[in-house]
């Protein structure tokens, strides 16, 4: 068991759940949260279709997780989130089962929460190496387990840990993909790239093309480069930057779509409308329904 579950009220319980009353706000909910130090008896090979979100943290072991017949591992460190009304399956790995904790979650402000997780049906699973930000999750759980039992206010102690593991999600995400700072692990060419892009990423023309001539490198020679750094083809790395530049737009201020699209470098705000759909998965008009064409 995990060394800060043992000092818990969870000590004594190889598995431990317990349900929130939530109900004063009618936008989101949370059901429930959890605890289970798994063995082999735990593998049940039962797909579920749950009609709530669940977001999991996988304290030690390993694990597998199925999701519309994807299979995915998964080790300690990771967080994944199991989408509601989607078949999905998971179970500690035989020889080195998981330990993991929990908390479910519905309701209407999910449509906008969820996209800004960007933890989908094809990709459930983030990685943290971190050794802080793991404690400081792990830290968040066994507050919210602790205070089932020692807080008067539960029901706001897990709304508050719901949103606090969510920010933690959607900040290293973005740092680890968006970052102006420089990535170790990538060459001083696609440092440059990024902070170029970074700083042109209004611009209606921007091009692969453009950015390797700023570079002095042959075109095919920097896309290959690009994809090798970042996992991503330039073309998709600017469309998701300019939607993720899109998405902090709206969360700060009320624009129109077409003013919104123009900030971000499209011309056409339908097209807009069809990239920001296509990568959030509800259109800019559902993410922020004070905007209107």
């Amino acid at each position: 068991m995990n060394e800060c579950f043992k000092d818990s009220t969870v000590r004594q319980n190889k598995r431990f759940n317990f349900f929130i009353d939530t109900r004063f706000t009618d936008t989101l909910y949370v059901l429930c949260a959890g605890h289970a130090d798994c063995d082999k008896s735990d593998i049940s090979s039962t797909v579920n279709r749950l009609h709530y979100y669940s977001l999991h943290f996988v304290l030690r072991g390993k694990g597998n997780l199925i999701v519309n017949q994807k299979h995915f591992n998964l080790t300690a460190g990771d967080m994944f989130l199991i989408h509601a009304n989607i078949p999905t399956q998971h179970d500690p790995d035989p020889d080195d089962p998981y330990e993991i904790v929990w908390i479910n979650f519905v309701g209407p402000y999910t449509e906008k929460l969820l996209p800004r997780l960007d933890l989908t049906a094809d990709r459930p699973i983030y990685h943290f190496d971190n050794p802080d930000i793991v404690q400081k999750i792990i830290r968040i759980y066994v507050d919210l387990i602790e205070a089932h039992t020692q807080s008067t206010a539960c029901d706001l102690k897990a709304l508050s840990a719901l949103f606090e593991l969510c920010t933690i999600v959607c900040e290293s995400k973005r740092i680890q993909v968006f970052t102006s700072k420089p990535l170790p692990t990538t060459s001083e060419h696609i440092n440059k790239s990024l902070l170029y892009i970074q700083n042109n990423y209004s611009k209606k023309n921007l091009t692969l093309q453009e950015v390797s001539e700023y570079l002095n490198l042959h075109p095919n020679y920097f896309s290959k480069l690009f994809h090798e750094k970042t996992n991503m083809c330039f073309s998709d790395y600017i469309r998701q930057y300019r939607i993720h530049k899109a998405m902090n737009i709206m969360d700060n201020g009320n624009f129109y779509i077409k003013e919104v699209a123009d900030m971000v470098g499209y011309a056409d705000p339908l097209h807009f409308s069809k990239e920001f759909k296509k990568i959030v998965h509800i259109s800019p008009k559902s993410y922020n329904k004070k905007l209107v064409f």
